[in-house]
């Protein structure tokens, strides 16, 4: 994959390294990097797809567990675990990419989802009446 170099950077130094950092893995120049993703945001958005699809489907399962409560619970513990392995995926999830239509439609579908998860949880859950989504 030709972000794989600007991919790893991302991840292992989250979204603040800087741009000249990023090296292709597919032995190709910073300029073929350059024309694939023309803007920062492209780049981020390509690297970060993959596991904004994760982020998503992890949601999805939670919300087909037995118990609301539960899958809110495994649905923490799994993104937590998530954003502690990946630096930049902590940033990207604070960033909209509106050029990035299927990155966005993962992160869009992730956050529906949540809202859902957290709506079932709240009347379960030891801190139902705390729990809230505040957009």
């Amino acid at each position: 994959m030709l972000a794989g170099g600007g991919s790893r950077r991302l991840r292992r130094a989250g979204l603040g390294c800087a741009p000249g950092s990023y090296r292709p893995s597919s032995g190709r120049g910073i300029a073929t990097l350059y024309r694939r993703f023309p803007t920062r945001e492209d780049l981020i958005a390509a690297s970060f797809e993959r596991t904004m699809t994760a982020y998503a489907d992890a949601v999805d399962e939670a919300l087909s567990a037995e118990s609301a409560w539960t899958g809110f619970c495994g649905y923490v513990e799994r993104v937590c675990a998530m954003q502690a392995a990946d630096c930049g995926l902590r940033d990207v999830l604070t960033l909209t990419f509106p050029r990035a239509g299927a990155f966005e439609a993962q992160r869009l579908r992730a956050y529906e989802g949540f809202s859902e998860l957290v709506r079932r949880a709240r009347p379960r859950g030891p801190c139902g009446r705390i729990l809230y989504l505040k957009i």
